[in-house]
């Protein structure tokens, strides 16, 4: 009985832990991508969080995603390229009022991106 106890407070501490851990990325944010050229591209980005769901609009194309912790996954479409249609798929982390991390673009190349929140 008293395992069972002990073992049912680390499972809830646990929980409340993980709660506490999660960031909020909902606002407007100022994205720089760089592909694997070295050429950056400035995207305003506006987000908007749900828990762990991400919505939202890089530049005027719609994005989706998610955010776990620090983590934070998003994509949008690009319909037209020079190599046709691509997904772009951005992965990071959160730090405050700053992300980076890794984006694709599509199956051809990969490169990084950095954002920064803006004061409203």
């Amino acid at each position: 009985m008293k395992r069972a106890l002990t073992v049912a407070l680390f499972v809830a501490a646990c929980g409340v832990a993980g709660l506490g851990a999660q960031e909020d990325v909902s606002g407007s944010w100022a994205m720089v991508i760089t592909n694997p050229l070295q050429l950056t591209n400035d995207v305003p980005l506006t987000l908007e969080q749900d828990g762990e769901e991400l919505t939202g609009r890089a530049g005027d194309t719609p994005l989706r995603g998610t955010v776990e912790g620090d983590a934070i996954t998003m994509a949008y479409d690009v319909p037209e390229t020079q190599v046709g249609p691509m997904t772009l798929t951005f992965e990071g982390t959160i730090d405050g009022d700053s992300m980076e991390g890794t984006v694709t673009f599509g199956h051809f190349a990969s490169g990084t991106w950095t954002a920064a929140r803006e004061e409203e």
